[in-house]
């Protein structure tokens, strides 16, 4: 069983070519640089074949024999040189290889027709000298062609196999003396190549693959400097863009708090809408960050409906005339009279368009952004483009580069003083692409810069996906449960466990709660409430085994528990280990509300509101 699970051990990625076809391209490789060794013995030993058996054999013999063998082994000379001239890769080496393969064999034939065209029966000593030579050759091929065996086990047989068996057939005892030893020698040959062939088989294939786990930890250890040099880029971004209007609302809410006379409704008013220009600053950062990732995850949902692009594009203009007045810019829109109506998800479009718009303005001082809208066909589909050009500053070559990367902005001077994370061409390329589309973008220092979305008329059919709902199956149906109305609210954090009590509270639930893992045990077996929300970051006892003791006992499994975390993960977590439903922190606790309404069962008899 051990044995095959290792054979079934899947090899390292090589990120080539298949395995096996790189072994056996290397064992090409090797015999062709052996061959100047092998030609220059087998000349040799040719040599002194001819010398010996030059009073024996007739000379027309000889000469002719030694005259194919030296041509044959020019040949293998010419081979050798091309081979290197062409130094071919793994797929081009099987064409080498059988050309190896098929020399190799023709030289087993001319030294074959040695040990009967040089047979000499009534000579015992030029027999003798026979066998001494074809067993020297045999004997060459070992460590020199055993590495190719396709190549070797031919060579060897054709090289011995006439004379063993023209000694065998004569019947005389001397000579059938000789044979004996060239068999072992044919035997032996073959074993030990056998082995040399498996262990310069294994030692390839380990070379590749200690090659090929070498150059996966260096793509590891580039992407974990890379993703360390991404978050050393990201909190030296979000720390300043998430620090700015935290500390506006902290400080305008600290001032009215501490003074609150100073601050009638008609005072109050500017440092409200301070605070709300903030919030909702601070809201739009984290709603790129959180774009960025569920489309980075795949999660991210498309709801594609018909869409006068025209419309969308003049709703865009107008949400963004304001940023255009400050700047001084021109807007203007162009498009043909008939332009088909797009398959899209508006929503997501108006994000992309705005997105394009925002920084045509941002980047454009008393100037002027056109906005081309157009139908083209590609590839046998129809498309739809929709181009924002400005007459800018532009961007730099360089920059254009790594404009869509993450947290990248076209000119960093210029981004300081109008601020922005970087974020919004790296999210909206990546929206046009999952809707099977792209956008592109053409600048020059200067002269300014045309952005160009491009999308099917109609998307591929699997971008359309929807949503998986996150609530469970047990959350669908109601559960049975305690009797007592009361709802344990277990979560460390302060403000949260208010909040969720005061929700609860409003919609008429009793609410306990807990400030940790532990506590929530105890109160839970003293309450045996209806139901528990359950956070799961908490220090000391976490979530997870607060989950894990409420249904190893008999008693409280059945109390349905909704578990509150903040990444999608933890969420696939909270259903495995059998929570009854699952909500992204911050949850909408209004959608808690209804889950407890429908685990509980009180939402078939809550009153209409």
């Amino acid at each position: 069983m051990r044995r095959s699970a290792q054979r079934a051990a899947p090899r390292p990625d090589l990120g080539g070519p298949d395995l096996a076809e790189r072994v056996r391209a290397e064992q090409i490789r090797m015999v062709y640089l052996h061959s100047p060794t092998t030609t220059g013995g087998s000349l040799v030993a040719g040599a002194f074949l001819i010398a010996v058996m030059w009073s024996a054999v007739p000379h027309a013999v000889l000469l002719a024999w030694g005259a194919a063998l030296a041509v044959h082994q020019g040949f293998r000379i010419v081979s050798y040189r091309r081979y290197l001239a062409a130094n071919p890769g793994p797929a081009a080496s099987r064409h080498w290889g059988r050309l190896y393969i098929l020399a190799t064999t023709v030289a087993g034939c001319i030294w074959g027709s040695a040990g009967l065209l040089f047979y000499v029966p009534d000579s015992t000593i030029s027999l003798v000298y026979l066998c001494l030579v074809l067993f020297g050759v045999a004997s060459l091929t070992i460590p020199t062609l055993s590495l190719f065996a396709p190549a070797f086990y031919p060579l060897v047989v054709l090289v011995l196999a006439p004379f063993i068996m023209r000694s065998l057939s004569s019947g005389h005892v001397e000579q059938v003396a000789l044979a004996v030893p060239l068999i072992i020698a044919l035997v032996l040959a073959i074993t030990f190549g056998r082995r040399i062939n498996r262990l310069i088989d294994e030692s390839i294939r380990r070379g590749f693959e200690n090659q090929a786990l070498s150059e996966i930890a260096e793509r590891a250890r580039f992407e974990a400097e890379r993703s360390s040099r991404a978050k050393s880029q990201f909190l030296a971004t979000m720390s300043h863009e998430l620090r700015t209007p935290l500390n506006a609302i902290i400080g305008y809410s600290e001032l009215m708090t501490r003074h609150p006379a100073r601050f009638a409704t008609a005072a109050a008013k500017d440092p409200l809408e301070r605070i709300l220009r903030a919030g909702r600053h601070l809201l739009n950062l984290i709603n790129d960050l959180l774009d960025m990732a569920k489309i980075e995850a795949g999660k991210t949902t498309f709801r594609y409906e018909d869409v006068d692009v025209v419309v969308l594009v003049r709703d865009a203009v107008e949400t963004t005339r304001s940023l255009a007045d400050q700047t001084g810019n021109a807007v203007n829109v162009h498009a043909p009279p008939e332009l088909p109506l797009l398959r899209t998800d508006p929503k997501r479009l108006t994000q992309v368009v705005l997105n394009l718009l925002s920084n045509a303005c941002k980047f454009t001082d008393h100037g002027r952004v056109d906005i081309t809208l157009a139908r083209v066909a590609a590839g046998g589909d129809g498309w739809v483009e929709i181009a924002v050009a400005d007459t800018g500053i532009g961007i730099s070559a360089a920059r254009l580069e790594r404009l869509f990367e993450d947290f990248s902005q076209g000119d960093e001077a210029e981004n300081r003083r109008h601020g922005g994370t970087g974020l919004g061409l790296a999210i909206s390329r990546r929206i046009c692409r999952a809707m099977g589309g792209d956008l592109t973008v053409v600048s020059e220092p200067g002269r300014g810069s045309t952005f160009t979305a491009r999308l099917p008329e109609r998307p591929p059919p699997e971008t359309g996906a929807p949503e998986p709902d996150r609530t469970s199956s047990a959350a669908r149906m109601k559960l049975p449960g305690p009797t007592s109305g009361v709802v344990l609210v277990i979560d460390d954090d302060t403000a949260s466990r208010e909040l969720t009590v005061e929700r609860l509270a409003r919609h008429g639930y009793a609410t306990a709660t807990a400030a940790d893992g532990l506590e929530g045990l105890r109160r839970a077996r003293e309450l045996v409430p209806a139901a528990i929300t359950l956070d799961i970051v908490m220090p000391g006892y976490s979530g997870w085994s607060v989950l894990a003791a409420l249904k190893a006992d008999p008693e409280l499994c059945v109390i349905p528990v909704v578990v509150v975390a903040a990444l999608g993960a933890e969420l696939n977590k909270g259903f495995a280990l059998g929570a009854a439903a699952c909500l992204a922190k911050p949850a909408d606790l209004d959608r808690l509300v209804s889950t407890l309404d429908h685990l509980t069962g009180r939402g078939e008899t809550r009153p209409a509101a």
